[in-house]
């Protein structure tokens, strides 16, 4: 095929396509940008007004809370506070519970139990019990004992030697120690 158009012409038309190319995309850019500032433009809005309005709000709130805090309420929340407290399950007595527990789970037949008593030592960390009874023998009397040391909060079981005086029929003593914490 034989193009009759002289070489300035065919320049010329060059030069005039890229021209309506770069216009195109310079077209392209200027509508898309346009579009996008149309479609973010009523989110942009909703969240500056949004950011307005909880700034007004929390100067609100901050004018109401100088003029609620007053000594009344304060007295309130203090007696509240007490009672809280009051309400907090006390460790001391939970062990005893799970000692007393303990003793009558892991007591085998043969021990009979007369007395049980306990005292806070250490600062009221650790707790003392005392538990005096009778066993059939002294296996038994000692079975009862390496029982008890195997609870979590017992740290010691001691058996006075007076205990093991007979074989049968003997009167005991133990004292169990354990921490409260």
């Amino acid at each position: 095929m034989f193009n009759l158009l002289p070489e300035k012409e065919k320049e010329k038309l060059r030069s005039e396509y890229k021209m309506r190319r770069w216009s195109v995309f310079f077209v392209f850019v200027l509508i898309s940008g346009v579009v996008s500032i149309i479609l973010f433009a009523p989110t942009y809005f909703v969240v500056y007004f949004e950011k307005q309005h909880l700034a007004n709000f929390l100067e609100e709130i901050k004018l109401e809370s100088k003029e609620i805090i007053n000594p009344k309420v304060l007295e309130e929340l203090s007696d509240a506070s007490e009672i809280v407290k009051l309400l907090e399950p006390h460790t001391e007595e939970v062990f005893v519970a799970e000692l007393i527990r303990a003793v009558l789970e892991r007591k085998p037949t043969g021990i009979s139990i007369t007395s049980f008593s306990f005292e806070k030592t250490g600062g009221g960390k650790e707790l003392r019990a005392s538990l005096a009874g009778f066993a059939e023998t002294r296996e038994v009397l000692l079975e009862f004992s390496n029982e008890l040391k195997k609870e979590d909060h017992v740290t010691d079981v001691e058996i006075p030697l007076a205990s093991f005086t007979r074989e049968e029929n003997l009167d005991f003593s133990l004292q169990i120690k354990g921490n409260l914490y």
